[in-house]
């Protein structure tokens, strides 16, 4: 699938598309949605782009106008799966509760995807890699609990422990208070609490009563007065209690280790449902993207005209949005064509835009790019019904004050180095942005440098969106076939 290039490095924070996927890594809910987001890249084919704004156009249908999509937080079950892989090794119990979670939202989202497969195919596509595991998810949910608890009765041999072993704590309670409340009458104790050392449990005996009460010391306070004994009364209920314990924790972890068996033996199901679900988490983000902008599907093609029917700048409109909404101003549409047939101004190739300072070229300008840059992605643009974007296979970014100290390099001269970039590599399915062609340096010169730079890439049926002050290039633009 070939990519877009796009130069120099930083093109897309340039154009502020930085923005945008910042916007949709807040849209996702699961960190494989995260990931897939971040792992995007635009493509130049429009086979793949057409594909993923399908996709795009059906979660948008269904997020906005459908049930709720069931796509809720799900943990990253993935270290989980791979400390399985070993054969008998286990997962705890707060692991398989998570991956108990995890399989409930695969579930969820495959059953419903398959119940609009008909209105949503392209995302039932993806939706039929997830395998839905529901004895699995039964069997955890048989065995711990929401908090990965193991459950009392997850095997009738370990319901039978937890019994004896409340039954034992039942009388050690009953025996240690009757030692204690002896000792109290006695005045060889002032507390009226047992405690436990060292797994074991006592009671608080006056040091100077020690020999008075028969049984093991276990312990003394901090400060010497007090010594913690354990009657002999409660000796073999002590000793039982643990005996039950080790056997319920075998007991228990026993049960773990075949829950973890059945998972190991799911285990590449459950990988390609999450593949599955990060594919469709980055889906569902876009389209939750798309119901905050107003964008549509536009259409895309390899070559072909450039048309933005009220088209805004995805960016402004993300700013407007977050503020109060007596405060938001509407975002001024753009119209616009480039590339079209015919004779007029709308089949050139290479626009120059001019105008007074904060009038709104650059913005004229990176609307072009950003719009272009997000339907490469594959994602729904903020503009008109009749849009129509080609696809490029290279995008040339001159915006800003590029001077950089580290490098030695003057604005001119980072300008130059961008420049030089675009005529070694453009061609008729580059799309090329320069801001403030012409300036830097003496305008005459600048202007004329300007200019034989826009002819070399009009003569190449390279697209190009250029702003100036420079008079030499509006009467340029007039002039010259290609140029608007």
């Amino acid at each position: 699938m070939p990519d877009v290039t796009l130069y120099p490095p930083d093109a897309e924070a340039r154009l502020g598309f930085d923005t945008v996927r910042a916007r949709l890594l807040h849209h996702a809910r699961t960190p494989y949605g995260a990931e897939r987001v971040g792992a995007l890249r635009p493509s130049s084919e429009a086979a793949t782009v057409e594909a993923r704004l399908g996709r795009a156009g059906e979660m948008t249908a269904l997020i906005g106008f459908d049930d709720p999509f069931p796509l809720g937080a799900a943990d990253d079950v993935r270290p989980t799966l791979a400390r399985l892989r070993p054969e008998g090794s286990l997962a705890d119990g707060p692991d398989l509760a998570a991956l108990a979670r995890v399989l409930a939202v695969l579930r969820l989202v495959h059953d419903y995807l398959h119940a609009r497969k008909l209105k949503a195919p392209g995302l039932w596509k993806v939706a039929e890699g997830i395998v839905v595991l529901k004895a699995l998810e039964d069997r955890i949910a048989r065995t711990v609990d929401e908090a990965g608890h193991v459950r009392d009765d997850a095997s009738p041999h370990l319901a039978d422990l937890t019994r004896r072993l409340a039954q034992s704590n039942g009388r050690l309670r009953e025996t240690l208070n009757a030692a204690l409340r002896a000792a109290i009458a006695a005045g060889w104790a002032t507390e009226s609490q047992p405690t436990m050392r060292g797994g074991r449990a006592v009671i608080p005996i006056r040091a100077e009563a020690k020999r008075k009460v028969q049984g093991f010391v276990h312990d003394v306070s901090a400060t010497g007065q007090t010594v913690f004994i354990e009657p002999t009364s409660v000796l073999d209920l002590n000793n039982e209690i643990r005996e039950i314990e080790v056997e319920r924790a075998r007991e228990i972890e026993r049960i773990l280790r075949e829950v973890s068996a059945h998972a190991r033996h799911h285990s590449a199901d459950v990988a390609g449902g999450l593949d599955a679900l990060g594919r469709l988490d980055a889906v569902a983000a876009v389209a939750r993207l798309s119901l905050e902008t107003g964008a549509l599907v536009p259409e895309v093609g390899e070559t072909g005209p450039l048309r933005l029917v009220k088209a805004r700048h995805v960016g402004l409109v993300l700013r407007e949005a977050r503020k109060p909404e007596a405060e938001r101003r509407p975002v001024v549409p753009l119209d616009l064509a480039m590339g079209d047939s015919g004779d007029g101004p709308e089949a050139a190739t290479t626009l120059v835009v001019t105008g007074p300072n904060a009038g709104g070229k650059s913005v004229a300008m990176k609307t072009v790019g950003l719009t272009t840059l997000m339907a490469a992605y594959g994602l729904p643009v903020p503009a008109g019904p009749g849009t129509r974007i080609p696809l490029p296979t290279q995008v040339f970014v001159d915006v800003g004050d590029q001077q950089s100290i580290a490098d030695d390099l003057s604005t001119f001269t980072s300008h130059l180095t961008h420049v030089a970039a675009m005529l070694d590599r453009a061609d008729g399915r580059s799309l090329c942005l320069l801001d403030e062609a012409g300036t830097g340096t003496d305008p005459a010169e600048g202007g004329a440098l300007a200019e034989a730079v826009l002819r070399r890439l009009t003569a190449r049926g390279t697209r190009v969106v250029a702003t100036t002050h420079v008079g030499a290039l509006k009467a340029f633009a007039h002039d010259t076939p290609g140029v608007a």
